[in-house]
């Protein structure tokens, strides 16, 4: 029979504690040890700025083998766009908004990075998730926090 638990089965790590970001945010990593399968989501609120083509957001992920040395994920690791840049976040209509990306790469640890193009004085509200799921159907908490 399939298991249909997301509760006990879908882990949810918050990757960075959302806040108003006025500068580049890098997230935390996630380990992926054991994991099947990892969605980077990044979540942004409203902005206290105008965005635009010249104050913006763009995001991406990143993996490692080791937790310091980190490369872009290639678009061929990519689930759910044809590149690695997703979250284009440059005007009223891309803010209050949730951005996912799908990761299938063999690399231990990914992290996402929401890159600030331009000054975001008053900032904008970013939070950065992680939703994993085990190889094994095993119970696993519901919440991490970093």
């Amino acid at each position: 029979m399939v298991q249909k638990d997301p509760f006990n089965n879908v882990l949810i790590t918050q990757l960075t504690d959302p806040a108003a970001g006025t500068a580049t945010i890098t997230s935390s990593s996630v380990d992926l040890q054991g994991a099947h399968g990892v969605y980077i989501s990044v979540s942004f609120g409203e902005s206290g700025d105008t965005l635009s083509t010249t104050r913006r957001y763009n995001c991406k992920l990143q993996d490692s083998p080791d937790d310091s040395v980190w490369t872009d994920v290639a678009a061929g690791f990519v689930i759910g766009a044809a590149t690695n840049a997703f979250g284009n976040v440059n005007g009223a209509a891309d803010d209050d908004a949730v951005y996912s990306l799908g990761y299938s790469g063999t690399e231990r640890y990914l992290r996402a990075l929401a890159t600030l193009t331009g000054t975001n004085g008053n900032g904008t509200p970013i939070g950065i998730y992680a939703i994993t799921w085990p190889r094994r159907q095993a119970t696993v908490s519901n919440v991490v926090t970093p």
